[in-house]
């Protein structure tokens, strides 16, 4: 398999980016490569990137929008998600 993609979607407040960072770091440990893009506009107050320097530690690769204010929740998308969706050999989950 050259590409793994995983989508994590779900209601208000049920959890997906908690999930989807702790996928992520495990991830990490059977993947040499691990992406996780925050595409979350549903809470502006929990987002992956917020914990973008402890991920970086741990070698996960975030990806959010191309507005660099963490404050704002813009429809604006780094030509990033597609590069790292279409990276073969890693794994990439988004956080919808």
């Amino acid at each position: 398999m050259d590409k793994n993609l995983t989508i994590i979607v779900g209601h208000y407040g049920s959890g997906k980016t908690e999930f989807a960072v702790n996928y992520a770091v495990k991830s990490k440990e059977d993947n040499p490569k691990v992406n996780l893009i925050d595409l979350d506009i549903i809470n502006p107050y929990f987002r992956s990137r917020e914990r973008r320097n402890e991920l970086k530690e741990l070698g996960v690769n975030v990806i959010e929008s191309s507005i660099k204010n963490k404050n704002l929740d813009l429809p604006a998308l780094s030509p990033a998600i597609n590069g790292a969706i279409n990276e073969k050999g890693s794994k990439t989950i988004i956080d919808a």
